[in-house]
């Protein structure tokens, strides 16, 4: 049985199947030179327009074998600008996923996600990352501060048991933490973590078609000054999917949402709200297409209080010729508060972004990539982000990467 992606804690796929690899060690060099608008955003101040030139080394494992499949990428940063020297950073960046199966109808999954930056285009593709999908977030669905140093961890854990031909339980948990590690850069912007845990069942009723019933748990707290705003919900749903093809799929959750809101001096405050979790995720020979939607209760990501929130997400990615590929990005989040009477709290906002790049293979191992950016988010009450309102980007990226077979 597959473990269909309401419960898989994956993103879906944005490459195209030709591009998919197993077993290779791969590396590479990025050259990016931009230019951007307001490439400080600092508060009150003029808006500066600047060139940046950023290096992007990367190495990657993707080993795979009867019993176990590892991932993982190691990729630093280095940003330096033209005229506006304060704004220099450097950024790290780990991913691994290990997949481990432990019998024939047992497997184990751990993923990490470590992300240290002072730009959030140091990390060139976190922006347009597609959402997990079994969690209403996305990554930075709160608010983006551009020149913020940020560190930040996602860790998950999965067990699977497929204990009929058609039958699958598991459990898994999770903990994300989000950390400004300069507070005078972030005004108005909040560290925050959250754990969670999470059990299902999934049945198989025909060949391509899964339903099942998932609980989950989550505790999320905000830290403003003196303060902490403490959230937790409990999330009843019922989900189906069906596989058009192996790497063809939609999916739909939905249940109620049950939360509690604590705040020191404040009386506890407890309602309820229904989730609605949508994706389809389209993996061609030459295309890829991916759209997600997500509505629940959440908190984090950079604000405090507690919001309503709807996101949506849409990604494609074409294939046109043997060394030519297309790839666009959209996706909206709207952050409602539901919190007013929380000190300090944030209103709420919402945030645009669209990117569109294309790619050209000069050669065996040498690429250029076209790319533009624009971003847009009003959160009016947010000091960081007043200047920051609406950010685009424009770069051009030189390449070099490799790959070698690694043995089976």
């Amino acid at each position: 049985m597959a473990t269909p992606p309401p419960i898989n804690g994956e993103a879906l796929p944005t490459r195209v199947e030709s591009e998919v690899r197993s077993n290779y060690l791969r590396g590479g060099l990025s050259f990016t030179t931009a230019y951007g608008n307001d490439v400080e955003g600092l508060i009150g101040a003029t808006a500066v327009n600047d060139f940046s030139y950023s290096f992007f080394p990367s190495i990657e494992l993707d080993k795979i074998t009867p019993r176990f499949h590892i991932t993982t990428n190691y990729s630093p940063s280095l940003t330096i600008y033209q005229r506006t020297s304060a704004a220099n950073q450097s950024g790290q960046g780990l991913m691994t996923t290990l997949q481990y199966r432990l019998s024939p109808h047992a497997a184990i999954t751990l993923q990490d996600n470590l992300q240290k930056t002072g730009n959030i285009f140091n990390q060139q593709d976190t922006l347009v990352a597609p959402p997990v999908s079994d969690t209403p977030m996305p990554p930075l669905t709160g608010a983006v501060d551009l020149i913020a140093d940020l560190l930040a961890n996602q860790a998950n854990v999965e067990l699977t048991h497929q204990f009929r031909r058609n039958d699958m339980v598991g459990v898994g948990g999770s903990y994300t933490t989000l950390d400004y590690l300069q507070s005078t850069e972030a005004l108005g912007l909040y560290n925050s973590n959250a754990a969670g845990g999470q059990g299902f069942f999934n049945h198989r009723f025909a060949r391509r078609h899964y339903i099942g019933v998932t609980y989950q748990y989550s505790k999320t707290l905000a830290y403003p000054p003196q303060s902490v705003i403490n959230l937790q919900t409990n999330s009843y749903l019922l989900f189906y999917t069906v596989y058009l093809k192996p790497t063809v799929s939609a999916s739909i959750s939905v249940g109620p949402q049950f939360y509690s809101i604590r705040q020191f001096g404040l009386p506890t405050y407890s309602s309820s709200s229904p989730v609605l979790l949508a994706n389809t995720g389209w993996q061609g020979l030459h295309t890829n297409f991916v759209a997600s939607y997500a509505r629940a209760v959440t908190s984090g990501s950079g604000l405090a209080g507690v919001y309503q929130s709807n996101s949506a997400y849409l990604s494609g990615r074409w294939k046109l010729a043997r060394t030519w590929s297309l790839q666009a990005v959209a996706s909206y989040t709207i952050n409602k508060n539901i919190s007013p009477s929380y000190f300090p709290s944030s209103e709420g906002g919402h945030r645009t972004l669209g990117a569109i790049w294309a790619q050209h293979q000069l050669s065996e191992h040498l690429a250029v990539e076209f790319r533009y950016t624009n971003l847009q988010q009003r959160y009016n009450d947010i000091p960081a982000l007043r200047n920051a309102s609406n950010v685009s980007r424009g770069s051009v990226s030189l390449s070099y990467n490799f790959s070698r077979p690694l043995g089976g």
